[in-house]
């Protein structure tokens, strides 16, 4: 194919780190400029160039290295000692470094004081010592079954699958409805997730990561291990991905499945009579956790009963993805960003305050930066013919509103409170945003089935992160990925199109997904449509605080981005009223008869 690359290897990187290492201008550079001599304790990062319309960028494929140092073989944290303003340029099909890129403005002393994070580093003596056993367990064993990759929990069946590119996939989502099982997603994916980074510098503004399609979440996935990754009761499935020749790999316990408390389900008390009904929910995690170099993205998916939790680790941050499943109906996905943050020098005494970053340590800058997700839900309610549509909540005008006052009264609440609903038919209607100041959401309905009060089956999407790019429209950076201008797209099933930036966005010059898709402005209605969902944070604000900041460093804490997906008049009632009292459930709790 022309125009287009493949994406990059993991196992290439390792080499392109040890083409660099060798390298004999490299080490002459390094010696110059930073003082720096031991290559041994050098690092060297492989980035996914992107493309800035540069002639060379057009026929090679190319990385980008970025270039850290270790004080000593036991230092265990490389990112506090950035070496900043020197990036080679490697060519990955010949293996060899074409442009040895030296910023001589942007060049300053490596950090040396070293922030330890392993306990080897920190010593067992100085951790804190007043944390008792939490301990997890089901004497009775748990309450869902497994059939291959086919798990049923609590009303609800599903099947588990993976792929290098897209990692967890959820296909057949069904829940069992006064004994039918309902259809409710024929497939979910996260398709696409782009970090851009906010320094306008070069190299630093070549910053782009497609970590779906230039590396392949699956790819990044670590081998999970209880207790640490995963508590409780578990049931692991390993995933088979392959490496640059063709082989067979095995990541044994790639995928955790486990059952997690809720909290509270539901609960009433009758003043009068004196009952007090209590129940407490349960939810289905599946997740997995993808490391791509300094980030870990955690995905999980819940279902309360689901949870998907991506982690990004080959690259500083992880990813743990996951899906949850509740009982009710609902389904959560869940992205946790823990890891390291991905640093660069700043010379503060030279260069002042740093507007495009955060100093965590001295002269250690952590840039602002953004996580984008998107998300492909191939909804089948019911059958295959849905539609979408989208509704904003309003103050009733006080025209309106004088309808149905007492026309005698001089003095009104003027409390009115309506909601609106707009049906999508056609592609570039459904290109939408949130709006809280609306309590704007989206529903997904059936065309063809209603519940018992007459209104149509559907499923609500949720906004909880919400973030929009602060690169220009006209950026590279936009130009090739569009689905981060909106937060929800809809297109008609297609075969062909899954990855909402195109199948080849490794160094791509444009969109060749969504925003070529939809340039089509097909039907929408009552059809077989793929819902888009695209959500963020912002590593500066956000609605998880200030980020970057002192004390995401040099470990960052878990942040979470998300979203949700409500059962919205799909049922009939409260699909939970057989969830029996925690007293009926484990008879070693001392649980109270009315349900305490």
């Amino acid at each position: 194919m022309e125009d287009v690359q493949p994406r990059i290897m993991f196992d290439e990187l390792v080499e392109v780190e040890r083409v660099v290492k060798k390298d004999p201008k490299v080490q002459f550079i390094l010696k110059k400029y930073y003082h720096f001599d031991n290559m041994d304790l050098v690092i060297a990062d492989g980035w996914g160039i992107g493309n800035d319309g540069e002639t060379w960028e057009q026929s090679r494929r190319l990385v980008q290295v970025f270039l850290w140092c270790r004080m000593n073989a036991k230092d265990d944290n490389l990112y506090a000692h950035p070496i900043e303003g020197f990036t080679p340029i490697v060519d990955l099909n010949l293996m060899e470094i074409i442009y040895y890129t030296l910023h001589e403005k942007l060049i300053s002393p490596i950090p040396r004081t070293q922030y330890p994070y392993t306990v080897r580093q920190l010593g067992e003596e100085n951790l804190r010592d007043n944390l008792k056993p939490l301990s997890t367990c089901q004497p009775k064993g748990v309450s869902f079954q497994v059939d291959g990759h086919v798990v049923e929990w609590q009303n609800w069946r599903l099947h588990i699958g993976f792929n290098v590119r897209e990692a967890l996939v959820l296909r057949d989502v069904e829940f069992c409805d006064q004994g039918t099982y309902r259809k409710v997603l024929h497939r979910a994916s996260l398709a696409e997730m782009l970090v851009p980074y906010g320094d306008p510098r070069p190299p630093h503004n070549r910053k782009i990561a497609f970590d779906v399609g230039e590396y392949g979440l699956g790819f990044c996935c670590n081998s999970l291990k209880l207790g640490c990754d995963c508590l409780g009761v578990i049931t692991y499935f390993d995933a088979v991905v392959h490496d640059t020749l063709g082989n067979p790999v095995t990541i044994k316990n790639a995928i955790c499945l486990h059952e997690e408390d809720s909290g509270l389900l539901w609960k009433h008390s009758d003043i009068r009579s004196g009952d007090v009904e209590v129940r407490r929910g349960r939810k289905l995690v599946i997740s997995c956790v993808a490391t791509f170099v300094n980030y870990e993205y955690g995905l999980y998916w819940y279902s309360i009963l689901f949870l998907f939790f991506p982690i990004r680790q080959y690259f500083t941050v992880v990813p743990l993805l996951f899906r949850y499943f509740h009982q009710d109906g609902k389904i959560e996905f869940t992205i946790k960003h823990t890891g390291q943050l991905f640093t660069s020098a700043w010379d503060i005494d030279r260069d002042g305050k740093c507007p495009f970053g955060t100093l965590v340590a001295p002269n250690v800058n952590a840039q602002y930066h953004q996580h984008f997700y998107c998300m492909r839900l191939d909804f089948d309610l019911d059958d295959e013919d849905n539609y979408v549509s989208e509704l904003n909540v309003s103050s009733m005008s006080e025209k309106k509103a004088r309808l149905y006052l007492d026309s005698n009264k001089s003095c009104y609440t003027f409390n009115g409170i309506q909601v609106e609903e707009t049906i999508f038919e056609h592609e570039k209607e459904a290109q939408r945003r949130v709006n809280p100041e609306a309590a704007r959401y989206w529903k997904v309905s059936t065309s063809n089935r209603r519940n018992r009060m007459g209104y149509p089956c559907s499923y609500k999407i949720i906004p909880q992160s919400v973030s929009y790019p602060f690169a220009l429209d006209h950026s590279s950076i936009v130009r090739r990925c569009q689905f981060v201008k909106n937060s929800l797209w809809v297109t008609p099933y297609d075969e062909l199109e899954y990855y909402p930036a195109g199948d080849y966005p490794n160094q791509s010059r444009k969109d060749e997904g969504l925003a070529k898709w939809t340039d089509f402005n097909r039907n929408i209605r009552d059809t077989d449509i793929v819902v888009w969902y695209s959500f963020g944070i912002t590593h500066k604000y956000s609605f998880f605080g200030i980020v970057p900041q002192c004390e995401d460093w040099p470990i960052m804490p878990v942040i979470e981005a998300s979203f949700a997906m409500h059962p919205s008049n799909f049922f009939d009632q409260n699909p939970t009223m057989d969830v029996p009292p925690q007293y009926l459930i484990n008879d070693t709790v001392h649980a109270c008869q009315n349900g305490h």
